[in-house]
């Protein structure tokens, strides 16, 4: 299945791949992530699809749309290189229709195990995008503001980037460990 070219909106490494479903709820992307190894360039890419930020498909050409086990093969991808896309609502509803195979909103966070925060988040989401009910800004930031394991996940997540960009460019002797 071919994608409509979305806008770049981030493109990162990630410890794992929880860390870019996390990235998506935060951004509430609409459009996809393109997961590759940044070890080995060459190796088949996988894709998931996000509806402001809860995942709708996910696909590796070595798993084709099983989504059991084309989350499988992007999470064995440690580190992780994605690129994140946005598209509009419609066209990511269009890639959805035409999809052999969707996955239910909480799919992903569930297969990944034991991140009951990032489960709750993504039904909390699935439930207020279904109820049709979009944000105000302010009341995005109020929410956040209020929501202290959000502020801890995304601390954490941030917390695992910087070590691991400073251990591939040698300076993990300059972080210190302030826990």
């Amino acid at each position: 299945m071919r994608l409509p070219q979305g806008r770049l909106c981030r493109s990162t490494v990630v410890s794992t791949v929880r860390s870019v479903l996390e990235l998506a709820l935060d951004l509430s992307l609409t459009g996809y992530g393109v997961f590759a190894s940044p070890e080995t360039p060459r190796a088949p890419r996988g894709l998931i699809t996000f509806d402001r930020g809860i995942p709708g498909c996910c696909y590796h050409p070595h798993a084709s749309w099983d989504p059991s086990a084309a989350l499988s093969r992007i999470a064995s991808y440690r580190p992780c290189r994605v690129d994140l896309y946005q598209l509009s609502r419609p066209t990511v509803h269009r890639v959805h229709d035409r999809a052999p195979k969707t996955v239910e909103p909480t799919f992903l966070a569930s297969q990944l195990g034991g991140d009951s925060i990032l489960l709750q988040r993504t039904k909390h989401r699935h439930a207020k995008r279904d109820a049709n009910t979009a944000p105000t800004n302010t009341d995005t930031v109020v929410s956040f503001l209020e929501d202290s394991d959000r502020i801890k996940a995304l601390q954490e997540t941030t917390r695992q980037t910087v070590q691991l960009r400073a251990s591939r460019w040698n300076l993990g002797s300059l972080l210190q460990d302030d826990h």
